[in-house]
């Protein structure tokens, strides 16, 4: 005895409108006679209801991604300026023990100034 067999088919019509259907075949008896019933559904909108799906899952999948980097980023953005505060606090400390005719005393300036212009920058 044959078993049915199934497929999906995607068509196109004569105006060239495409459709999808789905094909059986079932044989009416048990002998070899070649002898088969064909039932045939149309699935076009399961199929495009599948197809929107499956872009609305990608656009989810894609948003998750960039919530994640943006985690991500916010995360390390965070860290960056903890160590800049530690910079410029231990800067300010020892500016602030020096007397402005120092050697170093520019230099220190300058590190808080460019350590301020850093933290600006992540926010």
């Amino acid at each position: 005895m044959d078993v049915p067999q199934d497929c999906e088919l995607r068509m196109v019509k004569f105006n060239e409108t495409i459709f999808w259907v789905h094909l059986v075949t079932i044989p009416r008896n048990n002998d070899d006679d070649g002898d088969y019933r064909v039932v045939i559904t149309d699935i076009t909108d399961r199929k495009r209801a599948d197809e929107e799906m499956e872009q609305l899952q990608n656009q989810f999948i894609q948003a998750q991604k960039l919530e994640s980097v943006g985690r991500l980023a916010g995360g390390e953005a965070h860290d960056f300026n903890n160590t800049l505060s530690v910079i410029i606090g231990n800067a300010e400390l020892a500016l602030s023990s020096m007397d402005i005719s120092e050697p170093f005393h520019t230099e220190f300036s300058e590190i808080i100034k460019a350590a301020q212009r850093s933290m600006d920058l992540s926010r």
